[in-house]
């Protein structure tokens, strides 16, 4: 049976020419897999990050935390999702169906804000988790780590309301061409809560000794548009590369680029 879901996320969306985070990938992917199976999807996106050009929809279903059960209320959809369970902090008791998507562990992200009360944190989750009909995770270790704060918000032991929802992707069009020369390629921004160097420090000195191997790293801040309190609120999200991977000559430094043209050096390497 088509449904209408109102999938609420607290990132922008996928956008051209626009770093991306993880939230909204996994946003991304939910609402593509469910209007694959021909359910009409809405997404509500937070009025701080909406493009200055956003559509006349967007901008009608753009929430702030304060407002968000106004906007569900509107649309009435048949299924709420809320991406992570701190805007379900906001949400009254509701006749329509509520699914949390549960894809990072906000408390271990918080710690690594300028200001966070891990007390407070523990308290409001678990009782957005009591609120509930369903918690959907992207992998059996997530469940096991979301199970306990479920419990301790009342679910039933028996049956707890867990669905396992691998993380979905467009799929890649670049045809991989790895070239003879040994090539390693590492894109992204990190979590400050990510430590990628001992693998990246492996890499390189195993490098430094191959005649002609390189390691590439597109890494850096991204280039924003408008500022965004994700940005604001971390310490430590950019890495400094060129510092802790001093010396090593194997190690290339480039900008971030469009995913699309990410994807194509991706190709070309060895491993990435």
């Amino acid at each position: 049976m088509k449904r209408k879901i109102l999938l609420v996320t607290c990132e922008r969306m996928p956008t051209p020419g626009q770093p991306v985070t993880g939230g909204a990938l996994r946003v991304h992917g939910l609402a593509k897999g469910l209007e694959a199976h021909g359910h009409e999807v809405l997404v509500s996106m937070p009025k701080e990050v909406l493009e200055k050009g956003a559509s006349k929809a967007d901008k009608a279903l753009a929430h702030t935390p304060e407002k968000v059960a106004d906007v569900i209320f509107d649309v009435m959809p048949d299924v709420v999702i809320i991406e992570q369970w701190g805007l379900a902090t906001y949400l009254p008791k509701m006749d329509i169906p509520l699914a949390i998507d549960l894809h990072g562990p906000l408390s271990l992200e918080n710690s690594f804000k300028e200001s966070g009360n891990f007390r407070t944190d523990a308290i409001t989750k678990i009782e957005s988790l009591a609120k509930a009909d369903l918690l959907i995770v992207p992998g059996r270790a997530q469940k096991q780590y979301f199970l306990t704060w479920a419990l301790l918000g009342g679910a039933d032991p028996k049956n707890p309301p867990f669905m396992v929802t691998p993380v979905s992707m467009d799929k890649v069009t670049a045809k991989r061409r790895a070239g003879a020369r040994p090539r390693l390629v590492f894109g992204g921004a990190t979590w400050p809560g990510l430590d990628p160097f001992p693998g990246l420090t492996i890499a390189a000195k195993t490098a430094d000794k191959i005649k002609g191997a390189e390691v590439s790293l597109y890494v850096g801040a991204p280039k924003l548009a408008e500022d965004h309190p994700l940005y604001a609120i971390n310490k430590g999200v950019h890495r400094d590369y060129r510092d802790r991977l001093k010396g090593h000559k194997s190690v290339k430094y480039h900008e971030l680029i469009p995913h699309a043209e990410l994807m194509k050096v991706y190709a070309g390497a060895r491993a990435a």
